[in-house]
C-alpha cells in the first residue's frame, strides 16, 4: 500500500507542476524567494543545468537502461525528478527537471484519466472493468456513471485490506477544479491475505461520500479567477497523440 500511496503523490505533483508552466523547468527565475520577493540563492545550491537528469542517467545508467533510453520511440517513457530544498524556516521548495516531457503532457493526461472502455490496446471487458472501476473518489461504489463532463486524473491502489486514491478532479462545465487524496484500512477480521476485506460494503462508498462531499463544497465555493481547463480537454481516441 504504502508503494502505491507514495507513487500516487508523485504523480499528482507531476500533475499539478505542469499546471504552471512558468515553473515548469529549473533556473535562476525559480530560486525560492522570502515573503518580501527577496531571493533565498544562499540557503540553496545553484540551479542544475537544463539537462541534468538526462546527463545523469546517461552517465549513470546500465546498458540495459541505456538501451530503453535509446529507444523513446518504443518505450514511450517520461520521466520527471522533482529536487527539494528547505529553507531556513524547514519549507520545502520544489525544482523540477524533465526528460521527454517538455511542453507535451498529453501522454501522461491520458493515461491517468482514461476509462477502460476509450482503451483500445488492450481491450477490457467493460462487464468488469467498467468506466469508474479504479475511480474511487465519487464513482466507484455502485458503479456510478462518470459525467462526460467531468475527469479524473488519479492514481489508486488497494491491497489488504488498504484502499488508496489521490486524484486531480476536473469539472469542465461548471469550471471547477480540486485535488483529494485519502486511504482508509478495511480489515475486519485483522487476518492478511485471506482476501475478506471490506471495499465493496464500507472502503468504496467511503470514498464515494467523502468525495461528494468536497465536490459539493467546490461547485458552490466562489472563485475570483475561475481556470483555464482546456489543457485538460483531451481527445481519447486511438492516435490521438
Amino acid at each position: 500500500m504504502n508503494c502505491f500511496h507514495f507513487f500516487a503523490v508523485l504523480v499528482v505533483v507531476f500533475l499539478m507542476s505542469s499546471s504552471h508552466p512558468a515553473h515548469a523547468q529549473a533556473g535562476t527565475n525559480d530560486l525560492p524567494r522570502d515573503d518580501s520577493g527577496k531571493a533565498l540563492s544562499k540557503d540553496f545550491p545553484g540551479a542544475l543545468p537544463k539537462d541534468f537528469l538526462q546527463d545523469l542517467l546517461r552517465q549513470q545508467g546500465s546498458p540495459e537502461l541505456k538501451r530503453i533510453l535509446d529507444n523513446p520511440d518504443s518505450f514511450r517513457y517520461q520521466l520527471i525528478y522533482t529536487r527539494i530544498d528547505r529553507d531556513r524556516r524547514n519549507r520545502p521548495h520544489f525544482h523540477n527537471y524533465y526528460y521527454r516531457v517538455g511542453e507535451d503532457y498529453r501522454f501522461l493526461y491520458r493515461y491517468l484519466s482514461e476509462y477502460p472502455s476509450e482503451e483500445r490496446h488492450p481491450h477490457y471487458d467493460t462487464a468488469e472493468y467498467f468506466d469508474s472501476y479504479t475511480k474511487f473518489f465519487l464513482f466507484k461504489a455502485g458503479r456510478t456513471p462518470i459525467p462526460s463532463t467531468i475527469r479524473v486524473f488519479n492514481k489508486p491502489g488497494w491491497s489488504y485490506g488498504f484502499l488508496t486514491d489521490i486524484a486531480y478532479i476536473v469539472d469542465f462545465k461548471n469550471r471547477v477544479e480540486f485535488m483529494l487524496s485519502g486511504v482508509i484500512y478495511v480489515n475486519r477480521d485483522g487476518i492478511l491475505n485471506d482476501n475478506k476485506y471490506e471495499y465493496e460494503e464500507t472502503g468504496y462508498p467511503f470514498f464515494k461520500e467523502v468525495g461528494n462531499i468536497i465536490y459539493r463544497y467546490e461547485l458552490a465555493r466562489k472563485r475570483r479567477y475561475p481556470p483555464d481547463l482546456k489543457r485538460f480537454m483531451l481527445s481519447y481516441r486511438p492516435g490521438a497523440f
